[in-house]
């Protein structure tokens, strides 16, 4: 599958259907399967997704987009690290495979930018035609998950180089915290049930909206390694249904919360876990900072449903 998937991408023109790409907070673009623990960011310069595929055991990915300004074409695997185990590894195996695309490679080159081992090759023509199409691949291994990482550009010059090589150097991984906040549904039936329900959680509410603007200041100043910050909100339907989910932030300005739904959604089915969502600040119900060693601060609305038992 691997290697179909490959071929396809390397074709020259192909037609998708473009989507906007989610960001991080300073202006990265964010990628991730559901069962890895971070996502990869880079730089969103000019980029536009292009195409996107999860597999639906929520461990393997491929995303592929293109910068109409820089002429670049970029596309990556994330998946499980079985085949390969270190970035060498994987850059030396990926190599040795080939790909029937790669018609007559030349100037290989198997080199490092920085810890990262990439292969570099020109592909003069595609099909009988003249492309000069650099192409690098750049292999990260992260926390058991392989990134696969290719960067290609037609009509390509010496000068292009340092696109490739800045490229690769700005990729980041952008950790969760392992505790992340589970999810503790609670039933509530009914007119009566549901009024009794609010009236419960209001003042957890009232709590959370008063102590979030310090948690506001300390996420927008920058929380220590493997903290992460969700908040708490409700998805609603038009039929006047709703369901909290916690959602993990990677952006607040203007009065916008923006990140990524970070719970399994039971019954507004037009939302999933991993979409992206924003929403005004009067909307927040809730707050956590989920710490690495287990330990999380706020979540005063999660920790009273803990134990809340509706007569």
């Amino acid at each position: 599958m691997r290697l179909t998937l490959k071929t396809l991408c390397a074709i020259l023109l192909v037609a998708q259907t473009t989507a906007v790409v989610g960001l991080a907070d300073d202006q990265r673009l964010r990628f991730t399967v559901p069962a890895s623990p971070w996502a990869l960011t880079l730089p969103a310069a000019d980029f536009v997704l292009q195409q996107q595929q999860i597999k639906p055991d929520g461990r393997s990915g491929y995303f592929m987009m293109t910068d109409e300004k820089t002429h670049l074409s970029v596309s990556f695997f994330i998946e499980p690290a079985i085949q390969c185990k270190d970035s060498k590894a994987c850059r030396d195996m990926v190599w040795k495979m080939g790909n029937p695309a790669w018609e007559n490679p030349q100037n290989v080159d198997l080199s490092e930018v920085g810890d990262i081992s990439c292969v570099e090759f020109l592909i003069p023509s595609f099909r009988g035609q003249p492309v000069r199409q650099q192409n690098m691949y750049a292999e990260f291994v992260v926390d058991d998950f392989w990134v696969d990482l290719h960067i290609r550009k037609v009509l390509y010059t010496p000068a292009d180089h340092e696109l490739f090589v800045q490229l690769v150097k700005s990729v980041k991984f952008d950790y969760l915290a392992p505790n992340a906040p589970k999810d503790r549904p609670k039933e509530a039936t009914g007119d009566e049930d549901v009024k009794k329900f609010e009236a419960a959680i209001k003042p957890y509410i009232e709590k959370a909206r008063q102590t979030y603007p310090e948690a506001k200041k300390r996420f927008l100043a920058g929380l220590p390694p493997k903290h992460s910050f969700f908040v708490t909100t409700r998805l609603t339907d038009a039929a006047g249904n709703f369901e909290q989910v916690f959602v993990a932030v990677k952006e607040i300005k203007g009065g916008i919360i923006r990140g990524f739904i970070s719970s399994e959604v039971n019954r507004i089915h037009r939302y999933k876990n991993g979409d992206a969502y924003s929403f005004p600040e009067s909307e927040l119900i809730d707050w956590t900072v989920t710490k690495p060693d287990g330990t999380e601060e706020g979540n005063f609305v999660g920790k009273f449903l803990d134990t809340y038992q509706p007569n």
